[in-house]
């Protein structure tokens, strides 16, 4: 099955109705073994692909060629972080820079709280974060709190929309 962009929006409408309350897809006419009026799509990591005459499309990228008429190339920030949520207003055209802003703290962060790390050897927490590409040592706090309050504000001054602390 091959993934790629081979699908206008008038095609795209023929196959699928798209309801932006719920960002589900149902299908106008029955295809194999899919019958009219199911949610159409099947979950590959987290997020919803539909196949159109053996072309498997990412659901979240269909949501902007179904209403926009325009086929994202590059991300699409699912702003809730959630990959099954593609309601239109969840969705945004996003850099990849900018998407990985949006991200939560990583699992083998030693704090839980995005961009703020414990330092053994210095018994600090050291805050981190990358800014205009680069990435920036902020200070080392004695306490998590101050930290975690540091680390906030960083995002939201350099991250703006895509700030996200957790």
């Amino acid at each position: 099955m091959k993934i790629g962009m081979t699908l206008t929006q008038e095609k795209l409408k023929e196959y699928l109705t798209y309801d932006p309350d719920s960002g589900c897809f149902i299908r106008n006419k029955n295809a194999g073994t899919k019958k009219k009026g199911e949610i159409a799509g099947y979950n590959v990591a987290g997020y919803t692909y539909i196949t159109i005459d053996n072309v498997a499309y990412p659901a979240h990228r269909l949501v902007f060629l179904y209403v926009d008429n325009i086929y994202p190339e590059s991300d699409v920030d699912h702003i809730n972080m959630n990959r099954k949520d593609n309601r239109y207003s969840n969705l945004r055209i996003s850099s990849r820079r900018l998407n990985m802003l949006n991200i939560k703290a990583h699992q083998d962060s030693n704090t839980g709280v995005k961009n703020v790390f414990f330092r053994a050897d210095t018994n600090k927490y050291n805050v981190r974060m990358t800014i205009n590409g680069r990435y920036k040592s902020l200070g080392c706090f004695d306490d998590l709190e101050l930290a975690t309050l540091v680390a906030d504000y960083a995002r939201e001054k350099y991250h703006g929309e895509y700030a996200r602390s957790q």
